[in-house]
């Protein structure tokens, strides 16, 4: 017989449930764009208090059937990542925007088409996520990150809404605190 005292009581002993709203985000800058390569870029330190929804990265394996005698079995072999989307407060210097459009014009020049050094571009992206107390409680940290989509921004005249936008970040894989291997 379920009991809700008897899931609370185990939930509460897992230190409570879990909240949305309690995350935060830090970029380290790339590269090109911390050693001034891009023309007027943003810090990402003055944006990241901005990001109003993230996801956390999931993970998944392609698999291909081996079969022996008949009998096939799933077997993986390789890891897939897909990019993790962050949702963006604007302000009204568009300061989030323009960090984005010149991380993203760092990867291709718009005029030449040409793309830049992998190793210039890419970056860090931290996730973290905090209990009721504000206490850190998983940290994700996305490796060799960069901005593979920014979203475009509604307007119109039929409301007063913030403007948001939404950038999905692409990343080569992610490694948390709470893994038993690896470096974080």
């Amino acid at each position: 017989m379920f009991l809700p005292s008897e899931f609370m009581a185990k939930v509460d002993n897992l230190g409570s449930l879990a909240r949305k709203h309690k995350f935060t985000i830090q970029i380290i800058e790339p590269n090109a764009l911390r050693a001034g390569k891009v023309r007027g870029s943003v810090k990402p330190n003055k944006i990241e208090f901005l990001a109003s929804a993230a996801s956390l990265p999931g993970k998944s394996f392609a698999t291909t059937t081996h079969r022996m005698y008949g009998f096939g079995l799933d077997v993986p072999y390789e890891a897939s990542y897909e990019p993790v989307q962050l949702t963006f407060l604007n302000t009204n210097d568009y300061s989030p925007r323009t960090f984005f459009e010149d991380w993203m014009a760092n990867i291709a020049r718009i005029k030449s088409y040409n793309m830049h050094y992998y190793d210039d571009f890419i970056s860090d992206v931290m996730i973290t996520a905090y209990d009721d107390m504000n206490i850190s409680r998983y940290q994700c940290k996305l490796i060799e990150s960069y901005p593979k989509s920014m979203s475009a921004i509604e307007m119109g005249w039929d409301g007063q809404d913030v403007q948001t936008f939404t950038v999905d970040i692409q990343y080569s894989w992610w490694v948390s605190d709470k893994q038993s291997e690896g470096t974080f």
